[in-house]
């Protein structure tokens, strides 16, 4: 919408303009604060923006994020950085095998790191921007 302000004539420091039909009074000094939103909108001519391999892995990636296991998970892992399927399976109430599918899925896509500690495998939260900035997003 455009605001269109039409400014008749000024008597005694004041300024007498009409805004969509309706007669207002205000001083001169209140005129110069008011210059700016007098204006007429001009058109944003918009940057476009490309579909690009980039783009496409930040939207898989925080798309995985957005499942409420995995938030989860994320947030177990912010906390502790390193934590084997059972015990977070424990933790989380769920079982090893359901626990391990999101956690395979989530260390394909850059989230963790494995390493095995016996006949147990563990997983190590990845230390980079994404994963900080995931976790101020997440867990506050």
């Amino acid at each position: 919408m455009r605001n269109i302000l039409l400014i008749h004539w000024r008597s005694n420091k004041h300024l007498h303009f009409q805004n969509r039909g309706i007669l207002f009074k205000q001083s001169s000094k209140y005129l110069n604060t008011m210059k700016s939103t007098a204006t007429v909108n001009k058109p944003i001519k918009y940057k476009k923006f490309k579909l690009d391999m980039d783009l496409e892995k930040k939207a898989r990636i925080l798309g995985l994020a957005g499942d409420p296991t995995r938030i989860r998970i994320l947030c177990l892992m912010f906390k502790y950085k390193k934590a084997c399927v059972s015990d977070i399976a424990d933790s989380l109430g769920m079982s090893v095998a359901s626990i391990s599918h999101h956690l395979q899925i989530m260390k394909d896509n850059g989230y963790f790191l494995t390493e095995r500690i016996g006949n147990k495998i563990c997983y190590v939260l990845e230390d980079n921007d994404f994963n900080n900035n995931l976790k101020k997003l997440i867990c506050g």
